[in-house]
């Protein structure tokens, strides 16, 4: 038993919470995945950069339904969209060619992984527990010494 296995948790926030890690773990295992291969295939982003978008976006929402609304969590899944179109927007406004692309897409990407790694750290750490409210109820009730 853990060091707050006698206070109460909540089962739809722990499921919550699964939900979050889960997705935070797709962002991070795809964002790797996506900028691995972009080193040598720099083509590869009209893929993943649609998918990595959907994935920041279900994100976001699972940190949104969050109990603790898990900032890092919803700055993550947001933050994941605005590199994707700001990719995107770079290259269709300077024109870019796979080639003109590669060293941005590199230098940009090595950045992001650094800062999706802090957020996804700091979105799936472990719940906070609340101690159960004491009330005056309880106070009430104290053991009388014989």
């Amino acid at each position: 038993m853990g060091p707050h296995s006698d206070l109460e948790t909540d089962p739809l926030a722990d499921m919550r919470h699964r939900k979050l890690v889960r997705a935070v773990v797709v962002v991070g295992i795809g964002y790797c995945l996506a900028y691995g291969i972009s080193l040598f295939v720099i083509e590869s982003v009209m893929g993943s950069g649609p998918l990595l978008a959907a994935a920041g976006l279900w994100t976001a929402r699972q940190a949104w339904l969050h109990p603790d609304r898990s900032p890092p969590g919803l700055l993550l899944g947001v933050g994941v969209v605005v590199l994707s179109l700001t990719l995107l927007l770079a290259v269709n406004l300077f024109s870019w060619s796979p080639n003109d692309a590669k060293a941005p897409f590199a230098a940009v990407g090595a950045v992001a992984g650094i800062l999706i790694l802090i957020l996804s750290m700091l979105a799936v750490r472990p719940r906070r527990q609340t101690a159960p409210v004491l009330t005056l109820d309880a106070l009430s009730h104290t053991p009388h010494r014989s």
